[in-house]
């Protein structure tokens, strides 16, 4: 459970946000790398949000999900790990790593069967899907494939705003929506995709460890449907797709690259990929993070981690236990 009065949030754009209330309740069962899973959120923000003081962004409006209402959202999916290959090479014998997971190279799928189901205003953004699937750390490869559904329902201020924000211009609406008064109802669905690769057991004092991440993010089905159809449409029509349609089909892309510098120090790098076809380039980093991780080798699985946002301007030091 956790209250914050006032609370302080962050929208996609690394924007800050005060919420003079907010009351939340986040229930989840244990993360299991394959089998059914659950996950009960209740949410409730009261007042109205204002820009953090010292920001200016042109009075931009606050994101739908922190406007007065109550949101109740529960996620039942269903997950299938595969093992493709895992090393069979043998390790340094009398030398623990300096993380436990990270000393496992192998070659995994995933994916993921979901049902999403809420209630009030979310503390997400339009995409009621949005959600990734748990990434490991360890292994020399791993393919992530998640695939789900998703049903809404708002309470409040934040249900015609929200609906409004989803909506595409110009594209057919496939996603089941229903309105009365201040409370709305969806269905939607997601999917998600990733890769992971890297190499060394982290054992070794120099240059044991090299990871990267990529993942690519549909966050509503609907959307994509729309965009598919309309594209379909226009080259059976022999016509120009519409630009809104190819931008409604680009995943929600992100990157990460970690690098063992000596011992248990490492460098990473976490960053956004914005697909953006209206631009005259078409991928952009957004909102890059650094990181300088220090395992805790005596801990097994624990690392203190100084990140830097520069986009947000933000510093901080954590210590994180068990992280996969």
């Amino acid at each position: 459970m956790e209250a914050a009065w006032p609370g302080l949030f962050v929208d996609g754009n690394g924007s800050y946000w005060d919420v003079p209330f907010s009351l939340a309740l986040d229930l989840a069962s244990a993360t299991l790398n394959s089998g059914a899973s659950y996950h009960l959120f209740f949410n409730n923000c009261a007042g109205s949000p204002k820009q953090y003081e010292g920001q200016h962004s042109d009075e931009l409006p606050p994101p739908a999900a922190l406007l007065p209402g109550f949101t109740a959202k529960g996620v039942v999916s269903l997950k299938k790990n595969i093992d493709l290959w895992r090393s069979e090479a043998s390790m340094q014998k009398m030398v623990q790593p300096y993380d436990i997971f990270l000393s496992n190279p192998h070659i995994s799928a995933s994916w993921i069967l979901g049902l999403n189901c809420e209630v009030g205003a979310l503390p997400t953004t339009c995409e009621s899907g949005d959600r990734k699937g748990g990434e490991t750390t360890s292994g020399i490869a791993k393919e992530f494939i998640s695939v789900g559904a998703v049903f809404s329902a708002y309470l409040g201020e934040s249900s015609t705003k929200r609906q409004q924000s989803c909506s595409l211009r110009g594209l057919k609406d496939f996603d089941l929506r229903a309105q009365v008064s201040n409370s709305a109802v969806s269905v939607d669905s997601f999917a998600s995709a990733s890769l992971t690769a890297q190499h060394g057991n982290f054992q070794r004092l120099f240059l044991d460890l090299t990871r990267v991440h990529t993942s690519f993010d549909f966050p509503s089905g609907s959307k994509l449907l729309s965009g598919l159809t309309s594209v379909a449409y226009s080259l059976y029509n022999s016509q120009v797709p519409n630009v809104e349609a190819l931008q409604a089909i680009c995943p929600r892309a992100s990157l990460s690259f970690q690098q063992q510098m000596i011992g248990p120090f490492s460098f990473r790098v976490d960053s956004e990929i914005e697909i953006d076809l209206k631009k005259d380039w078409y991928l952009s980093v957004k909102n890059p993070v650094f990181a300088i991780e220090h395992a805790l080798q005596v801990l097994w699985s624990a690392k203190a981690v100084a990140w830097y946002s520069p986009m947000q301007r933000e510093f901080m030091v954590e210590l994180r236990f068990f992280e996969t």
